[in-house]
């Protein structure tokens, strides 16, 4: 699994899910199931997730260029962007298919098969949601919104399973339990979207700012300013050095030199300015 790459678990997941929404919505239309359908279509918005996560994936592998400067990274914040608004608009589809069913009397008739089908589903999402955390944490924030969305999927099939035992005897249940995956699919989107949006608005990074603040208190440096802003798995620092005026710029260089070097050496850290002001406010980069 070490050896394994976003890009190959995301085009793994596209024919998982393929399969999978395959499966769940033949058996939705045979049960005459509606949860079960419901659990087909999130599926369905679990290959266009996987696939938006692989487009992504494709663009942040790209280096920095004229009209990229700081490099591709964003495009995995908007991927996970995209995807919450796939899982909004799979729990409004979800919801209103539900609503309507309860209105209609739609009266499912589960047998066994539809067991082993959502039983099939929970297992292979579990698994498919382990495997693109792992991966996910090591490379890419837009897989772990994937994973998390094939983890939804996975929850939402283990409660049909004791779902469609209530089903044989109470025929609503199938459009409450559909409702009930719905309103998890929007919390979901909820959670996911509030992560999505920090790289997207260059979020500052208040973990790294004290990093880089506990560095230049133990070597005594003055600053008047540390910015920092995240963009993907990326995190840019720019830091104002502070000098009296009786400092000689050549000695104020050698300290901007070395403080450079020590703070590129923390690993979140992708990229660093440091200006120096002095009496004349000279600017150096």
């Amino acid at each position: 699994m070490e050896k394994m790459k976003a890009k190959s678990v995301a085009s793994l997941s596209i024919i998982v899910n393929i399969f999978l929404a395959g499966i769940k919505l033949l058996a939705g239309v045979f049960f005459a199931s509606i949860t079960l359908i419901a659990d087909g279509m999130h599926s369905v918005f679990d290959i266009l997730s996987s696939g938006i996560t692989y487009l992504a994936l494709k663009e942040t592998e790209k280096p920095a260029d004229e009209d990229h400067n700081y490099g591709h990274q964003k495009f995995e914040g908007l991927a996970s962007f995209a995807i919450v608004i796939i899982l909004v608009i799979s729990a409004l589809f979800i919801l209103i298919e539900a609503v309507q069913s309860l209105f209609t009397g739609a009266n499912p008739n589960i047998g066994p098969l539809a067991f082993l089908v959502v039983i099939f589903s929970f297992i292979i999402n579990s698994v498919l949601a382990k495997i693109k955390f792992i991966i996910g944490k090591r490379e890419s924030d837009a897989l772990i919104a994937d994973a998390k969305h094939s983890r939804a999927d996975a929850f939402s099939s283990l409660a049909l399973v004791g779902g469609l035992f209530l089903i044989k005897h109470f025929p609503a249940a199938d459009s409450l339990l559909a409702i009930s995956v719905s309103l998890f699919i929007f919390y979901e989107s909820y959670l996911l979207g509030k992560k999505s949006i920090s790289p997207l608005v260059d979020e500052s990074n208040s973990e790294l700012e004290n990093k880089i603040k506990i560095i230049l208190d133990k070597k005594k440096i003055s600053f008047s300013e540390i910015k920092t802003r995240t963009t993907g798995r990326s995190n840019f620092a720019e830091i104002e050095l502070e000098f009296s005026p009786e400092e000689p710029l050549k000695e104020a260089l050698i300290i901007k030199e070395n403080i450079e070097k020590d703070l590129m050496k923390i690993d979140e850290l992708e990229s660093l300015t440091i200006k120096i002001k002095g009496d004349k406010k000279v600017t150096l980069k």
